[in-house]
Parts: structure tokens; sequence; C-alpha cells
């Protein structure tokens, strides 16, 4: 372990899969598929002990063998069925509760997906009335979080993977506790309000191997991942009490936590003697930025006063992150709503983006007066909406909201 907007307005409808007539022929395939896992086909012995015999007998034809006759009975199926009955053995060992139904999961879905038994830890370790999973993938930590009660809001822009998941979600009876949605993780937090309440968890499993413009995937580069987490936890951060994060096992942890700068929890979840991934939980909602009295810095006990009420200093003792809000006569507390961070020119055209860019601003240790930081960012002031700046090695963090 270690301890380390506004919104587009556009309708979101629940996706209601029904099979059209082209997929109808897929079933009994499947079963087929699900037959030959447990009863695997052994080619006619006359074949294989006459073969050579066969061959002269027959000479320039090709001899029938079990794939020829599965690629004329299974038609345009054949490829994906041979896939999944080839990737059988793994999708019974990782996902038995699946397999015990005949669910549909092969290929690159199989293989990044969680296994069974680390996400009922997970669900069984951070259990939720509602959780926003932003990358539905094949639906298992969905899956395991709705097993244990949760209401589960998911988001995929797969559609064969939304047919997969929901077709799944039936077979092992959670599709009522399970909403799957066709739209990004972008637009999912940019654009839904989430009833307007505080959701209990927002979940991300990104694509850890996204290809790259020169044709490379990576793995270790977590601001490369898709969607970008960053930027995602800095904008919509109040959106959830707990963010919760799947990393690659690769990834190191100590810069992970450095670039978010907030605490956290991380652990390595194994099966056997093998690491699977690291998973971490980041605080949410219920961070609230803090500015001690100017009485305060004037006895120079910020320190003290952090200890006490176990403050997280944001590095220069101006401002603090509390897990609450504090008594007034302690000094001023902001219910954050947003994080931008970067040059003062990229912090006002976020802001701008966002319509923020009308909001008063205090300024502490950003190496200028608070008028020409405030030029350079092009806002105006706003009895409503305030940001605490301060500068962080070569860039600039502003923390949006309301003071409480």
């Amino acid at each position: 372990m270690i301890s380390v907007s506004t919104f587009a307005v556009f309708m979101i409808t629940k996706f209601n899969y029904k099979l059209n007539e082209n997929l109808v022929n897929l079933w009994p395939v499947l079963d087929e598929v699900y037959h030959l896992s447990v009863n695997p086909p052994q080619n006619p012995p006359a074949i294989d002990r006459n073969k050579q015999k066969l061959k002269s007998k027959f000479p320039g034809k090709k001899l029938p063998n079990f794939d020829d006759q599965l690629r004329t009975k299974w038609g345009e199926w054949y490829i994906p069925a041979k896939t999944f009955l080839n990737g059988m053995e793994k999708f019974k060992a990782k996902l038995p509760s699946f397999y015990d139904v005949r669910a549909i999961g092969f290929g690159t879905a199989l293989e990044q997906c969680t296994s069974e038994a680390l996400a009922l830890w997970k669900a069984e370790n951070f259990p939720a009335n509602t959780v926003v999973s932003l990358t539905g993938g094949l639906g298992i930590d969905d899956w395991a979080w709705a097993k244990r009660g949760a209401e589960v809001h998911s988001f995929e822009i797969q559609e064969q993977l939304n047919l997969w998941s929901c077709i799944n979600f039936e077979k092992l009876d959670v599709d009522d506790k399970i909403s799957r949605y066709h739209h990004s993780a972008e637009e999912a937090l940019a654009a839904w309000d989430f009833c307007n309440e505080v959701v209990d968890i927002i979940y991300i499993d990104p694509d850890r191997r996204p290809a790259t413009q020169s044709g490379n995937r990576i793995i270790t580069a977590v601001d490369q991942y898709s969607p970008n987490i960053f930027e995602l936890y800095n904008l919509h951060r109040p959106k959830a009490k707990t963010w919760l994060v799947k990393l690659s096992p690769m990834v190191d942890i100590h810069w992970f936590q450095a670039q978010l700068n907030v605490p956290m929890q991380a652990y390595a979840l194994c099966t056997g003697k093998e690491v699977k991934e690291i998973f971490v939980a980041i605080p949410g909602a219920e961070e609230i930025e803090f500015e001690p009295h100017a009485g305060i810095f004037c006895m120079g006990m910020q320190r003290e006063i952090a200890a006490k009420w176990q403050l997280e200093s944001l590095g220069n003792d101006s401002f603090f992150l509390s897990p609450a809000a504090l008594p007034k006569w302690l000094g001023r507390t902001l219910k954050i709503e947003a994080i931008l961070k970067g040059s003062l020119r990229e912090i006002g055209r976020k802001l701008k983006e966002n319509q923020q860019d009308n909001i008063t601003i205090t300024a502490r240790n950003c190496g200028m007066a608070t008028l020409a930081l405030v030029q350079k960012l092009g806002t105006k002031e706003n009895s409503q909406l305030h940001g605490f700046i301060f500068k962080s090695g070569d860039s600039f963090c502003l923390y949006v909201g309301k003071v409480a």
C-alpha cells in the first residue's frame, strides 16, 4: 500500500440489443464450440494411419479434415468460432462463471479483461451503491460490482463488446443492475451529470497498449493510455467519491502518484506468483482545498494547523487539501470542481473552453503580482466561482470551485 464544468447536453439512452437474423446463426455455432471444448474432435484413425496410402491413391486431391468440415458448416463464423475454441481453456480458467453459462468472449477482449477472481476482489474491497465504469470492455468488473448489488453505468465505444456484454449480463442474471451505453469516457463525463449526484466510484481500465503514430505500443507511459487518466481526473474529479484505476504491472507507481499529486492507495494484484495488475484508489469529491487565515500565516503556524487537522500540503504551505470543510475561523475552504495544470496560457485556454473564465483568482507563490497573472489568464472576476493558483515546479496548478 502506498499512502500517497460545464456540461454539453445530449440524450444518452440505454442500448437494448436485439438479435438480427445474421447473429441468430451464431448460437448453434457457439453451442457446438462449447461442446467441442468438452469433447475435443479426433480425426478418423483410418486417415491418420493410412495418410500416405490415401495420398498415393488419390493424387492431387485434398484430403478431408476436421477444419474443412467446420469451415463448411460454420461459414462466416468459422474464424471467430475457431478462435474462441482455441482459447477456450484460458476462457474457462479466467472466467469460470462466464464459461458455465456459455457466455461470449474471445480475442483481444479476453486477453485484456480482468480475471473473474480479481474483479470479485475489487467489488468485495471497494463496495459501492453506484459505479460508473468508463471503459466497460467485456464487462467483467461491471458484473462483479452488480453481483454485489451496485447499480452500474458502463460505457464502451466498441459496438461488438456492447453486444457481447449485454448478452452475457442477461445469461448471468445481472442485466437489471447494469446499463451499458455506446459512448466514450470523455463523452460520458462531459455530458452526463449522473442525476446530479456524486457517484461512489468511477472506474477506469484503460487501453494499456494503445497504438501510437509510429505504430509502436506503449505499456508504461500512462499519459498515452486511452482514455487519458490524468485529463479525466483533473477535470472531473468531484463527480465520484473514489476513482479506481487499473494499470500495467510495469508502471512506476511513484511516478504515477507524482503526476496526480494526491494521496492514493496502490495494490499489486497477483494470481499465484504473477503480478497481473496494479490497482490504484484515488480520492475524489471528498477533497477540499484550504487556505489558512492571514493570522495563521502571521504566526507561522500553518504546519501546526495542518498536522492537527490532518491536512496535506500542496507543496508551499499556502494551500492544503482537506477531507472535509474546516471551521471558518481557520481560513477559507474551496469545494473543488476542477483541477487545471500547465502554463498560464494553457490554463487560461482550458478555463475558456470550460466556460469558467469568469472566476475570482487567489494566487500564492506564483512569482508575479495577482493582477499580472489574471491578465495572462484572461479571466474576469466572479462572486461565485473561485480559483486558488500556485506554482508547482515549472508549471502552475489551479483549483477551481466554490468557497464553502
